[in-house]
């Protein structure tokens, strides 16, 4: 169910620079909400070559996964910040599907303000990018998660936060992994390469999705499996996992 509109422009002083003006990014119109509930905001941004957003911002303690190209892409990303002389230069990045990264902004204390930019020549009709607020630690009862819990299968995606870490599942096919119990905390789960999926717990909800496809896990501690049956190549995932500490928001 996508989110509802925030409205009203607001901005960044500078000392030294004229203000620039910006909307919270449920507002950004290459921004859009896919789903929405009290632990978690999950959206995409799929930017076209040439594309430049407004600027926006972000609250929320946020983990991003690149679901294409896999081949790479360039993105320019330029910050601002309340206070200083002017805006950040500008930082040229080049993302890969199954690249996972975050933005701690609830931490920092303070939201993170940006615009992205794609040059018109960019490789594999530029970036399409899933991010997921964390918003509560979920769980309940004390229930906690870590990369550990999971089996060998899930690598660690290089992303560890005091609320939330991110791991990776790829299945070649013929390849399975479980029964295991799920976690006990909610996730998110993505899409990057869809295989073939034979699947329990919120990989069932992805069996036949495009890349990009979400699920959202509550934290039952119900069994997991996941069989890639073969014919459609790698399936690969990418999970958002609350570690049942801390908050997003």
């Amino acid at each position: 169910m996508p989110a509802p509109r925030e409205g009203g422009a607001r901005r960044v002083a500078f000392t030294n620079a004229p203000p620039v003006e910006f909307v919270p990014w449920i507002d950004e119109p290459m921004h859009t909400a896919l789903l929405t509930n009290a632990h978690a905001r999950v959206y995409e941004a799929a930017l076209a070559p040439g594309a430049v957003t407004l600027f926006h911002s972000h609250a929320a303690n946020t983990a991003y996964v690149v679901v294409r190209p896999a081949d790479g892409a360039t993105v320019i990303n330029e910050i601002v910040k309340d206070g200083a002389a002017g805006p950040d230069p500008p930082a040229t990045l080049t993302v890969r599907s199954a690249d996972c990264f975050c933005f701690p902004c609830a931490d920092a204390g303070a939201p993170l303000v940006h615009r992205l930019r794609v040059p018109i020549d960019a490789a594999g009709g530029g970036p399409h990018f899933i991010g997921a607020e964390v918003l509560e630690p979920g769980g309940g009862g004390g229930a906690t998660a870590a990369p550990g819990d999971f089996p060998a299968q899930f690598v660690a995606a290089g992303v560890a936060e005091r609320s939330f870490f991110m791991v990776r599942l790829t299945l070649a096919p013929g390849g399975s992994v479980g029964p295991f119990s799920g976690p006990s905390t909610p996730c998110v789960v993505v899409v990057v390469r869809s295989g073939a999926l034979d699947a329990t717990g919120p990989f069932a909800a992805l069996a036949g999705q495009p890349p990009g496809a979400v699920a959202f896990w509550p934290g039952s501690g119900d069994s997991w499996s996941a069989t890639n049956t073969g014919g459609a190549g790698e399936f690969e995932a990418a999970l958002v996992v609350w570690t049942g500490e801390g908050r997003g928001v």
